[in-house]
């Protein structure tokens, strides 16, 4: 949690140690509903149940998730970067075999929600992308490892 979130932590690190004391009820509550995600993925990490919690979390939030491709992916970069002519000359069938690669090696996303499956796969690259300019944190570095290993499978 320090590393996501530095003052998420050094809060709950005073609450922890002064148990609460001289804290409202709504800050405790921030602290505490601040540190659930963080939690989560802890206990998910432990129990090695992250792909269905990221499954789970993808079905929930599934309206998001497609409503933010659509903005940042689709109409940012596709619509942007490729016209009708040229999408006109690509090869569907190579593609569709690129996509599937990718909806194989892409795990913990919802196999029964096309629209949702292929927002959330695209999302989580697109996530991982940027870390490229900046050098991968050890969450990507394990994330493209095991797209790798899945990929060459």
């Amino acid at each position: 949690m320090h590393s996501k979130d530095p003052k998420l932590s050094t809060r709950f690190a005073a609450y922890r140690n002064q148990k609460g004391r001289g804290l409202s009820e709504i800050e405790v509550s921030a602290i505490l509903t601040g540190t659930a995600p963080h939690l989560s993925a802890f206990v998910g990490w432990l129990f090695g149940i992250e792909d269905q919690l990221k499954e789970l979390r993808l079905r929930t939030d599934r309206e998001s998730v497609i409503f933010r491709f659509k903005k940042e992916f689709v109409t940012r970069r596709a619509l942007r970067n490729i016209d009708p002519a040229q999408a006109a000359g690509f090869d569907f069938e190579a593609l569709s075999g690129q996509v599937n690669a990718l909806r194989r090696g892409i795990t913990g996303v919802p196999r029964d929600d096309f629209e949702l499956e292929i927002a959330a796969i695209t999302m989580e690259l697109v996530d991982h992308e940027r870390f490229v300019k900046t050098g991968l944190p050890e969450s990507s570095q394990r994330f493209v490892r095991s797209l790798r290993e899945r990929l060459s499978a």
